[in-house]
């Protein structure tokens, strides 16, 4: 009988051994609206898809660590031993470094001119607003993130206004929200945010409805980022499964709408006419 029971013992053991799931280790930075943190639960769009993922990958364990920032998670998922994460721009350096999906995994607009509803409303509800224009209205005080990293044609517009009198620069650490807060006390007219950037920190300060954020005519309107996984041998593995997932996954409205739910109304018909048109076509090898 002992021996029947120690061959049970055994044989459930190699049973385990050879079924037993691999763990992926999917590495974030925490980024609001993309991902961030409910008491010790994450939370954000990027989280959503990230589990929209998951969910079709049973055949997995999945684990969640939080990088410091984005250096850091570039070195965790070349470490592995299997890691992945979301969310990276492509550079020649880490396609030598590890796998990118074929097809992107977020579909975003470039920072917006950032106003009060009033503005928006006085202006006629403009579909994209010249930065230029409006930095040259001397009557329109801007508010600026001063030591924040902008795309190159906002960079060089601000560089021609950067004598001028109608931009605050604000440098504390928080100074995101304390420029939404001065926004709507109409100490400044406007600043410049990712669009779901404004609406997480309107939102977080309960004045949402007093927001919206407009297209800036110089700059690019979207941008896209990949999924990473190790290069090695499973890493490829898993990211071939998570190519498959996400050309089909992309299609879908709830996908979609993971990130629409951070934009003001006025985007919208904008966002889904470009996601349709352009960011579904995005396929590379």
């Amino acid at each position: 009988m002992k021996k029947q029971v120690c061959i049970g013992i055994i044989f459930m053991l190699l049973v385990n051994v050879v079924f037993a799931q691999e763990t992926i280790k999917w590495v974030i930075s925490i980024e609001p609206p993309i991902t961030y943190q409910i008491g010790d639960d994450f939370a954000g769009y990027g989280i959503e898809i990230m589990e929209m993922i998951q969910s079709r990958m049973d055949d997995y364990q999945h684990q969640i660590v939080v990088a410091g920032n984005y250096k850091r998670l570039v070195s965790e998922v070349e470490r592995g031993p299997l890691t992945c994460a979301l969310g990276l721009f492509k550079t020649e350096d880490r396609l030598n470094r590890m796998y990118f999906s074929k097809v992107p995994v977020f579909y975003f607009f470039n920072m917006q001119i950032v106003l009060r509803k009033s503005l928006f409303d006085q202006l006629q509800q403009p579909e994209s607003l010249s930065l230029r224009d409006m930095l040259s209205n001397t009557d329109k005080k801007m508010g600026l993130s001063k030591g924040r990293v902008y795309s190159k044609e906002i960079t060089s517009i601000l560089k021609d206004f950067e004598e001028s009198d109608n931009i605050f620069s604000g440098s504390q650490s928080n100074v995101s929200e304390s420029l939404i807060n001065m926004l709507v006390a109409e100490r400044i007219d406007y600043i410049i945010l990712y669009p779901e950037e404004a609406t997480y920190l309107s939102r977080k300060l309960g004045i949402e409805d007093q927001v919206v954020t407009v297209p800036i005519q110089e700059a690019e309107d979207f941008g896209y980022t990949w999924a990473v996984c190790t290069k090695n041998e499973t890493g490829k593995l898993v990211m071939d499964t998570i190519n498959d997932i996400l050309v089909h996954i992309r299609k879908e409205n709830e996908y979609r709408k993971q990130y629409e739910a951070w934009l003001s109304r006025n985007l919208i018909d904008h966002y889904r006419a470009n996601y349709q048109e352009n960011f579904l076509k995005i396929i590379e090898e």
